[in-house]
């Protein structure tokens, strides 16, 4: 179960986020498209709670004739969050598939750091048939669903992880050095690596444990998910 200081943070991030829906998109969220049908069950769904009144004091309805279909959360993030960028903001601050549901989750601490695909991080360059190429086969990538490295023993390949800071993660590669409770996080350059991460202590959250397995299909249809209507989504791979 989550602490009662761990609920406040989840609390706060909330407020965070229907800020940045109320202040930071344009047009504002009044009379919101619902994406998709409504649904009474969300087993697979996190921010799935039918928002009922206002939102910082704009109101959202589904739609003029149909006030009883309130859009949730995740809903008014569909309609509102166009960019990947913002998507990839949102999920550093807030696991955005999953903040109703983190008491289910197992929370691990970890040490993690970051690499890169070049040659001061795994010694090939651009130049290498297997540049880039992580452990289970696919592309390195730094998306909403990103790749990471971890300890097959700890988290299999496969596994979605939610780290604070950096987002989702994904385990699809390995590494000589990322043993027992340690996980290394990809970034695009050496740059990012230092200004955005370095080396830091965090607790993660097991949003699926994988089954050894990852392919590149996998992967895009996670990142996917986010435009998807509520009962698509579901993690796995």
């Amino acid at each position: 179960m989550m602490t009662t200081t761990a609920t406040v943070k989840v609390r706060s991030m909330l407020i965070c986020l229907t800020t940045f829906l109320s202040f930071s998109m344009l047009g504002g969220i009044g009379n919101t498209k619902i994406l998709g049908a409504h649904v009474e069950s969300y087993d697979e769904v996190d921010l799935a709670q039918p928002v009922s009144g206002s939102v910082h004091g704009i109101h959202a309805t589904a739609s003029a004739r149909a006030p009883a279909a309130r859009p949730t959360f995740m809903q008014l993030l569909q309609a509102n969050v166009k960019s990947k960028s913002q998507w990839m903001k949102l999920a550093k601050a807030v696991p955005v598939l999953h903040v109703d549901r983190m008491k289910e989750y197992e929370e691990v601490e970890v040490t993690a750091t970051g690499y890169t695909a070049g040659v001061e991080s795994t010694g090939k360059t651009p130049d290498h048939p297997q540049y880039g190429i992580t452990y289970s086969g696919v592309k390195v990538k730094r998306d909403v669903f990103s790749t990471i490295a971890a300890d097959r023993k700890v988290f299999p390949i496969g596994t979605v992880l939610h780290i604070p800071g950096y987002g989702y993660g994904v385990v699809a590669d390995t590494g000589s050095a990322i043993k027992g409770k340690k996980i290394d996080l990809f970034f695009e350059t050496k740059k990012q690596v230092y200004d955005e991460w370095g080396k830091k202590k965090v607790k993660v959250r097991v949003i699926y444990k994988g089954n050894g397995k990852l392919t590149e299909e996998d992967l895009q249809r996670l990142n996917d998910m986010i435009q998807q209507d509520e009962r698509r989504r579901k993690i796995s791979v």
